[in-house]
């Protein structure tokens, strides 16, 4: 079981993510939101 299910919308197609990749882009997605950043996503 897993305690939280995430979703990251990415370009492309993308089967999935390893651990260390899908938390670099969640941590630089929480840095950009908290940062109030309008910059578009890499």
């Amino acid at each position: 079981r897993c305690d939280v299910r995430l979703r990251l919308p990415v370009a492309g197609h993308v089967s999935s993510f390893n651990a260390s990749a899908a938390a670099a882009a969640l941590l630089y997605e929480v840095q950009r939101q908290r940062a109030g950043s309008n910059t578009t996503r890499p």
